[in-house]
């Protein structure tokens, strides 16, 4: 008995570790985080038309270059 009880207490455990983590995630501000990484959209901001993009826009232009560039490997 106590060893299941000690298994139960173990799962609860990670199972609030595992939808504290996901709240993290989910808070953070990946569309910054993207942008303030990614060596395409750098490049890509040369261009003051892209700049002024919004971000949904901005991104499709990302994967399609990123796309078009694994392609070539």
């Amino acid at each position: 008995m106590r060893l299941e009880v000690d298994r139960q207490t173990a799962a609860d455990l990670s199972v609030r570790n595992l939808i504290t983590s996901l709240r993290l995630i989910s808070s953070f501000e990946w569309q910054k985080f993207v942008e303030a990484v990614s060596l395409v959209h750098h490049a890509l901001c040369a261009a003051p038309l892209f700049a002024r993009m919004d971000f949904t826009t901005r991104d499709r232009y990302r994967h399609a270059v990123e796309n078009s560039r694994a392609g070539r490997r």
